[in-house]
């Protein structure tokens, strides 16, 4: 076995790699990186999106939609009420 195709001993993962690898395992590593931030950016603009824009119209729609069961359970209970007289 010569040099260039002993193992190495990488520094920083603790175990051997094989001679030229760590450029490519190095490349991998910054290609999984930069596609963990690119995912992480995306759902930063999802949640900007949601908190800005559609959870305050589905609130709004909500608060409707409550003060409308209120006043139709009303307006059931008046009419229940004349008609029990």
């Amino acid at each position: 076995m010569d040099e260039s195709e002993a193992a190495t001993t990488s520094p920083k993962l603790g175990f051997p790699l094989p001679a030229g690898d760590e450029k490519l395992f190095s490349g991998l590593s910054t290609i999984l990186v930069a596609s963990i931030q690119e995912a992480k950016d995306r759902i930063s603009q999802i949640e900007y999106v949601f908190c800005s824009q559609l959870y305050p119209d589905f609130q709004s729609k909500r608060r409707r939609i409550e003060q409308l069961e209120r006043e139709a359970h009303e307006t059931w209970r008046c009419t229940r009420a004349s008609r029990s007289r």
